[in-house]
């Protein structure tokens, strides 16, 4: 992904150039100011600068940077996670979509992934429901299923996989929830 990177020399008036080795694409925005995308097949970048100082291009160093991916997403339905072992009758009538959602503490804002597919199993005591979706809406079948569902009953999303904005994908977690 993009990361934004400000660079300054004191006294170079703003005629600084810099390099990034180990990145796929390196845009100035405005003086000092850059986009940088590093390469995703590389673990280190280096960042060079280089500046005009009293009519001479001087080189002002280098800096070495750690690339690392973008984390997982974890997924939810209904507000609820992997972690969350129970939903609400009510609740589970208003889910109508597997999410995957960005820790809340990642830093960089706007960074969202897509539900490509996923598995729904309803255990109910019987012969399970077990239907494959795409996207990340849920069916008519799907949400008539979960209509059907009665308190004790469990619900898993499972084989969950989302596209992140590099268009890689991402397997997630599962959700098994028990109905109240």
């Amino acid at each position: 992904m993009e990361n934004p990177v400000e660079i300054s020399v004191p006294g170079a008036n703003g005629e600084i150039n810099a390099t990034c080795q180990g990145c796929e694409q390196m845009n100035k925005v405005k003086s000092g100011s850059y986009l940088i995308k590093p390469d995703k097949n590389q673990k280190l970048a280096t960042i060079s600068v280089s500046a005009q100082i009293n009519g001479e291009q001087k080189a002002m160093g280098s800096k070495e940077f750690r690339i690392k991916r973008v984390p997982d997403p974890f997924a939810m339905f209904a507000g609820k996670k992997a972690s969350d072992s129970k939903i609400s009758k009510g609740a589970l009538a208003g889910g109508d979509k597997v999410v995957a959602q960005m820790d809340p503490d990642f830093i960089f804002d706007g960074i969202s992934y897509q539900v490509k597919k996923y598995t729904l199993t309803i255990a109910s005591g019987g012969k399970p429901f077990e239907e494959s979706g795409n996207g990340d809406r849920l069916n008519a079948s799907m949400k008539s299923a979960l209509s059907g569902c009665k308190s004790g009953n469990t619900i898993i999303f499972s084989n969950i996989i989302a596209v992140g904005p590099d268009g890689s994908e991402r397997i997630l977690g599962n959700i098994a929830l028990k109905v109240e």
